[in-house]
């Protein structure tokens, strides 16, 4: 048994930790838009491995395998040459889509010494990379709007030794809600719709349009949810760049306003937004990270985890696949 197992306990499900070297299939926000200005290279620890991430000549984000194919240098530590990334150790260079265009000692590239490409997307002010070949499922996005709709911004929440789909269950964890955060939601009622990415449900009991949405395992989209009045949304998504650890990122947002003059109530509520995730994080923290998580079959459920029962089936079903080193 790894250390990480005997860290969790002996009785949870290591599928969930990668243990055979293969992780959640999802989409992951590898870093905010705003720290990957154009000619930095930026190194990012991803599913117990690493990621370089960088923009090609016309500003669109790539994400690629840190490890160049020579010795395995960890090219982050690079530079930017002609709009290429060049490696530390040999200056090896490689092109956007990952192919060794230049080796000074031979004074040309070489077509099958390549570095791996990730799936990219850049939305809702975070750079996204899909730990896949071909990316399936829904895009993580907030329930009901478009970028358009509202008033929005996408914050840092720092980091948690704790695994992100711990976390995220306690979105669906209503007695943990009740009994800790003081929310009047309930599992009563709730209309539980899974699919191979998403877990959706709704808080009509609590609020008529109040909804969840887990997409794949690492990204909630919530809208509505008291105490704050409708026409407000949260969806906070992780990033696992190794095991029993997490860099979680959250976008926030409220309704457009029609008159201009209510711009600064708006952002205000963005304000109170933010401290209200920060705070429940900060309720959390030192429980979930020191507890050892009980998985189905050796946690012991009672009526009032069904929300919690159908997230842990869901997970246990979610596609998995080894980073692309």
């Amino acid at each position: 048994m790894t250390a990480l197992a005997k860290t969790i306990g002996e009785n949870v499900n290591l599928r969930y930790w990668g243990e055979d070297g293969s992780y959640f299939q999802a989409w992951y926000p590898i870093c905010l838009s705003e720290q990957l200005p154009e000619g930095k290279i930026l190194g990012v620890d991803f599913l117990n491995s690493r990621v370089i991430a960088y923009r090609d000549k016309d500003g669109k984000a790539i994400v690629q395998s840190a490890w160049c194919p020579h010795l395995g240098a960890d090219i982050s530590f690079g530079e930017m040459v002609e709009g290429e990334v060049r490696c530390p150790y040999h200056h090896w260079r490689f092109n956007a889509a990952g192919v060794c265009s230049h080796i000074p000692v031979l004074g040309r590239g070489m077509n099958n010494a390549t570095i791996k490409n990730y799936p990219v997307a850049e939305r809702w002010g975070l750079i996204w990379a899909f730990n896949g070949k071909e990316p399936f499922g829904e895009f993580p996005t907030l329930i009901g709007v478009t970028e358009e709709d509202v008033i929005w911004r996408t914050t840092d929440l720092g980091t948690m030794n704790v695994e992100s789909w711990i976390l995220n269950t306690n979105a669906v964890d209503f007695q943990h809600l009740k009994a800790v955060h003081n929310w009047p939601h309930s599992e009563d009622g709730c209309n539980f719709k899974v699919d191979e990415t998403t877990l959706a449900f709704d808080f009509a009991l609590a609020h008529p349009t109040g909804a969840g949405k887990l997409f794949y395992q690492n990204s909630f989209s919530m809208r509505d949810l008291q105490p704050f009045p409708p026409g407000h949304f949260v969806m906070p998504t992780m990033l696992s760049p190794r095991p029993n650890f997490q860099q979680s990122y959250c976008v926030l947002a409220v309704l457009k306003p029609k008159d201009a003059a209510d711009l600064p109530a708006a952002h205000k509520r963005l304000d109170e937004l933010d401290a209200f995730l920060r705070n429940l994080n900060r309720e959390d923290e030192r429980v979930v990270e020191s507890m050892r998580f009980r998985t189905r079959g050796d946690a012991k459920l009672i009526k009032s985890d069904r929300g919690l029962s159908i997230m842990l089936d869901f997970l246990d079903k979610l596609p998995r696949a080894r980073p692309l080193d």
